[in-house]
Parts: C-alpha cells; sequence; structure tokens
C-alpha cells in the first residue's frame, strides 16, 4: 500500500462505521479469519497528516478504558533514517496519533509521554492519550456549586449557575474535546467544588452511586479529536459475545482469572489538613442493611476545602462486594474487540478446568490490544467487572442473549456465578 494511499485514510476513514470491516465474528465466539490490519498516522496538533508511524514501530498496545483515559503505546526503532525522521516529527506541538483498524478509526490520541534509550538497540517509547487526557491539565473555576444537577448537563452542558466542566476546561486552553449528544439523563445528588482538575471532578461523577458513564468517540482532521458522551452508556448490549477456559465450553481462552474485594460503605478522605465523610445515603443504609458497615479512608494531599473530601470520599465508597475477573482471548478465534464487543458491554464467560468453575455474564472494564510490527494483533487482554444475574435476560430467535438491564448487585448470593 502507498504511502500516499496511508495519509489519505485520515480525511476518509472518519466517515466510515465498524460495518465496513468484514465479518469476523459472532456472539458465539466463532470467526472466519480476520486480518485485524493496523495502521498509525502521525498528524500536527491542527489534524493533518504528517506521516505513517508504521515502518518505524516494533510493537504497540492499545488499552481502551470505561469512563477512563485511554491509550496508545509505541516501541519505536531508531536504527535507520526513517525511524529517525518519524522521531523528529514526535517534537512538534502537541502531535497527534490515529489508529487505524481494517481503514476504520479506532483511536486519536495526544502525545502524553516519551522516553528515549540506547542500549544494544536505540529504541524510543512513545504513549498517545485520547482527550480525557487533556482534562488532567485544566482546573475548574472556584468557587461554583452545583447542588441537584443533572450529570450530563455538569459535564457537557450549560446551566444558570456557571459554565460545565468542558466549558470550563476550553475557558483557558482547548482540550481537543467537544460536547457530543446526551445519551439520558442521570440523577446525581449534591455536587460541590472547588478550583481542581476536571477530571479528577468527571471520576467522582461516574464513581458515586447513579452517576454517569463518558466515552470518547475519535475524531481526525482537526485540531478536535474527541467527541464527549455523557449518559448512561452501557445499560444495555444488543447481543453477548461467549468467551470460554477449559473443558465443556468454547475453549478460546489462555487465560483466566478473578478476585473480589468487599464493600466500603463509609469513607473518609484525609486532605491537606482538613478531612471529610462520604455521604450516609438511603442507599447506602439499604446497603449495609445487607452486607453491614464496611469502613475505609483514603489520602488525597492536594484537597483542600471539606466539599472536596467529601466528593472524593463519596467516589470511593462501594455498596457491594466486587468480583474482576480477567482473561486473555486467542485473537485467531474469538469475536473481534472493538467491534464485536467494546467497552462497557456485557460478555459472556465460563470456566470448568480443575478447581476453577465460573459461569456469568461480566460487564467488559478494559480492553488491552497489543500489536506486532507487521500491524497485526498478537494478543488480548480483557478486564470485566462482575456482580450479580444481570436482570431482564431475554433470548432471541438466533439463541443470542439479550441485557435490558444492569445490575451489579448480588450481596445475598455473591459466589452465584461460582459452581
Amino acid at each position: 500500500m502507498s504511502l500516499l494511499l496511508l495519509l489519505q485514510r485520515e480525511y476518509v476513514d472518519s466517515l466510515l462505521s465498524d460495518t465496513t470491516e468484514e465479518s469476523t465474528g459472532t456472539a458465539q465466539g466463532q470467526t472466519t479469519g480476520a486480518r485485524n490490519e493496523w495502521t498509525f498516522i502521525l498528524a500536527d496538533s491542527n489534524g493533518a497528516a504528517a506521516d505513517v508511524l508504521d515502518p518505524a514501530i516494533v510493537r504497540a498496545e492499545l488499552t481502551m478504558r470505561r469512563s477512563e483515559i485511554s491509550t496508545l503505546e509505541f516501541e519505536l526503532s531508531g536504527e535507520d533514517d526513517r525511524a529517525y525522521t518519524i522521531i523528529q516529527k514526535l517534537t512538534q506541538t502537541r502531535p497527534l496519533v490515529y489508529a487505524y483498524r481494517d481503514q476504520v478509526l479506532y483511536f486519536a490520541g495526544l502525545l502524553t509521554a516519551i522516553r528515549e534509550q540506547g542500549e544494544e538497540d536505540v529504541t524510543m517509547n512513545v504513549t498517545f492519550s485520547d482527550a480525557l487526557a487533556t482534562l488532567q491539565h485544566r482546573l475548574t473555576l472556584s468557587d461554583i456549586e452545583y447542588y441537584d444537577q443533572d450529570a450530563s448537563t455538569l459535564i457537557a452542558g450549560t446551566f444558570a449557575s456557571g459554565k460545565s466542566l468542558l466549558e470550563q476546561a476550553n475557558t483557558l486552553a482547548a482540550t481537543g474535546l467537544v460536547a457530543g449528544t446526551v445519551t439520558s439523563s442521570v440523577g446525581v445528588e449534591t455536587f460541590n467544588t472547588s478550583r481542581d482538575v476536571a477530571y479528577d471532578k468527571l471520576r467522582e461523577l461516574c464513581s458515586i452511586v447513579a452517576g454517569p458513564d463518558v466515552r470518547v468517540r475519535p475524531q481526525s482532521g482537526s485540531s478536535t479529536f474527541g467527541i464527549l458522551d455523557v449518559g448512561s452508556l452501557y445499560k444495555s448490549t444488543a447481543s453477548v459475545a461467549n468467551f470460554g477456559y477449559g473443558g465443556g465450553t468454547v475453549a478460546n481462552l489462555t487465560g483466566f482469572s478473578w478476585e473480589v474485594q468487599p464493600p466500603l460503605t463509609r469513607v473518609i478522605c484525609i486532605g491537606s489538613e482538613i478531612e471529610g465523610a462520604s455521604d450516609v445515603t438511603g442507599d447506602v443504609t439499604s446497603a449495609e442493611s445487607r452486607v453491614g458497615v464496611w469502613q475505609g479512608q483514603i489520602a488525597n494531599n492536594d484537597l483542600y476545602l471539606e466539599t472536596d473530601c467529601v466528593n472524593a470520599a463519596n467516589s470511593a465508597v462501594r455498596l457491594d462486594w466486587t468480583v474482576t475477573v480477567s482473561f486473555t482471548p486467542q485473537p485467531a478465534v474469538t469475536p473481534r474487540p472493538l467491534r464485536d464487543y467494546n467497552v462497557g458491554d456485557l460478555v459472556k464467560v465460563r470456566a470448568n478446568r480443575g478447581s476453577l468453575r465460573y459461569d456469568g455474564l461480566l460487564r467488559v472494564r478494559e480492553i488491552s490490544i497489543s500489536i506486532d510490527d507487521q500491524g497485526v494483533e498478537t494478543d488480548h487482554r480483557i478486564d470485566t467487572e462482575a456482580g450479580g444475574t444481570p436482570s431482564g435476560l431475554q433470548t432471541d430467535d438466533t439463541g443470542l442473549v439479550s441485557i435490558t438491564a444492569d445490575t451489579f448487585s448480588d450481596s445475598g448470593n455473591l459466589f452465584n456465578s461460582f459452581a
């Protein structure tokens, strides 16, 4: 493929959707042999394509996270003139990168870390992060108070008493984010803020009970490289991808592990010579009637006001036992990540080997994809969250399981998915 054609992808592929990829998997874990070919385009801060990174790449790691910053890490070779030219371009002001798989744009990000070293070989490690990362370097306005506002309004919209977090973050310098369509309203309890980092406030909103999800849709061709979606983004999915480990399963996993964390119903946050306790809401007392009182503390020396400590403490509350399951699919014989399933989606996982027994539905929290120097996926790693059996399960005519509700509570029968 010519360099010119690769550079042209930036301007045409943002109009494509996942439907342009060939069908390579089903929700039952069957595939037809996908190529999984990735191409990486380096662009300037205005989104104009500057070069193709592929010839210099030794390996790449794409990590997509639910309501968190997603990253793309490269290891580049510095042993030839071609690589040296590309590395020089990384010193531009806020360079961007676009990641395409089979001509579909899946990631857009800006340079956030770079390190070069020489041992047996000269290599450079480079990290690009999506537009959420810019909120880590933007402060909200001081002494603004929000009471019982809608979470989507707080993050992406406008309201009478002031600017939204995204508007505030864009006041002094562009973030690369613009607000997208709010998918649904999510009610949030009292939320106060002083001058603080916008990303910290966004994470607090996403963490509290009934808080929203956020998602960045990548964009190419301009200084805006992300559209921010806010709301109940992952409350339902059309179908469930199927994974298995061990005998009597679809056997498309090479590894499987799980761990459990207890609830944390009351939290004290210790700031800089100040502290604040989490609110004892009706949801908290209801949870404690089932799981008991679980207390703990966190520390953040960057907090100077009690209201900020209270917000941080509320975001650390866990109202039930949390089961985290991680597994390693075989790329050639499993559903295709980012197309057949994505972060926030439900997947069906079964393990049956020795003492390891699991059979349940899991919500995807993180997807990691390893890519070789030919742009081919070599490894996948999936981290998921689990609670009780989701309600509202229905089976359609194709045999796929449809999900109509999102539930994580499982206090009375924590290990119901473990035989």
